[in-house]
């Protein structure tokens, strides 16, 4: 069954180009596109985690439920239509239907941006005399 994810994220011009959509830790990837959006293909019904992978920011993590919408009245729909339940989600809690629904398409924005680096601090002589090395010197 051929199941379609489409998102929108905010800011992709800042994006590196190697940022990729990550569906299940690996077993669906796609990459973003110029325009912000991307599509996963047959993704399986059921519960799915998925990530952003970039390097510079970082993106909530989003419990994607797909499952096939109801018949109505006894009318079968042929090849069935999937209904998408998209909610933000913690790692190492449970997935909860209690947590609101996001509307569709997604608009995932950024939680953060990385900072790999930190300014170096400035000459200080009474960080000198606290280093344990300075002490033990004779």
């Amino acid at each position: 069954m051929l199941q379609q994810l489409r998102q929108d994220i905010s800011h992709v011009s800042q994006l590196a180009t190697r940022a990729q959509v990550v569906i299940n830790g690996g077993e669906h990837r796609a990459f973003i596109q110029k325009d912000g959006t991307f599509a996963v293909d047959n993704v399986k019904l059921g519960d799915s985690l998925l990530e952003i992978a970039s390097s510079d920011y970082a993106f909530p993590k989003i419990h994607v439920r797909i499952s096939l919408k109801e018949a109505v009245e006894g009318k079968e729909e042929e090849g069935g239509r999937a209904s998408i339940a998209a909610r933000y989600v913690q790692i190492g809690s449970e997935w909860s239907d209690a947590a609101p629904v996001l509307a569709y398409p997604l608009r995932i924005s950024a939680s953060d941006k990385y900072d790999f680096f930190t300014e170096r601090q400035g000459f200080s002589i009474i960080t000198m005399f606290s280093n344990p090395y300075m002490m033990m010197h004779e």
